[in-house]
């Protein structure tokens, strides 16, 4: 769908939003989140509130072999269930230079400027990070937080960057929380 362009993945957010009455409180969890950033600097009318988990709206320093080697422990240490990497693995499969060309755009990505438009837009954010996250680290959580006027929220659990897969109860916590701050934002 995204041909490795992040631009084609924003396009397809708004059009999403389009199709949706109201405002939508946006959420995603790392590229996610930055498709959920770009979205609400495309179309901040239909934005309600962004609640973004270990965004990667900043460049990310840590390096591609490393980035590898932890993937993989997570794989054998059995992190993800049946049937998770599947669909990502045939998509790699599919376009590996889309999917590198994203990856590496991903690492240099800094979305400071959209940032600050997201907080000028007066959209409510909460930003969501995790202890044991060394991909996007709760110190670039908190700066992306800051950057959007925000609320930061950092948790404590196992698996990184991935700490929802087996956490998923809390997971939803932290949505319906970011969640009901955003609406009694929008309704103060």
């Amino acid at each position: 769908m995204s041909s490795g362009s992040l631009e084609r993945l924003r396009d397809w957010a708004v059009h999403e939003l389009e199709r949706r009455p109201g405002r939508v409180i946006l959420g995603g969890h790392s590229m996610g989140a930055v498709v959920a950033v770009l979205a609400g600097t495309r179309a901040p009318e239909r934005v309600a509130g962004l609640v973004l988990v270990g965004p990667s709206a900043l460049p990310i320093v840590k390096p591609v072999w490393r980035m590898t080697y932890d993937f993989g422990r997570q794989v054998v240490a059995g992190r993800f269930g049946p049937g998770d990497l599947l669909r990502p693995l045939a998509d790699l499969a599919r376009s590996p230079r889309a999917a590198r060309r994203l990856a590496r755009s991903l690492c240099r990505l800094d979305l400071s400027s959209e940032l600050a438009a997201v907080r000028d837009a007066g959209i409510p954010a909460t930003v969501i990070a995790c202890s044991t996250d060394t991909l996007t680290t709760p110190e670039s959580c908190r700066r992306i937080a800051e950057l959007l006027g925000g609320t930061y929220r950092e948790l404590h659990a196992a698996g990184g960057h991935v700490w929802m897969f087996g956490s998923w109860h809390l997971l939803a916590r932290e949505l319906e929380r970011a969640g009901d701050h955003a609406r009694r934002t929008i309704e103060a």
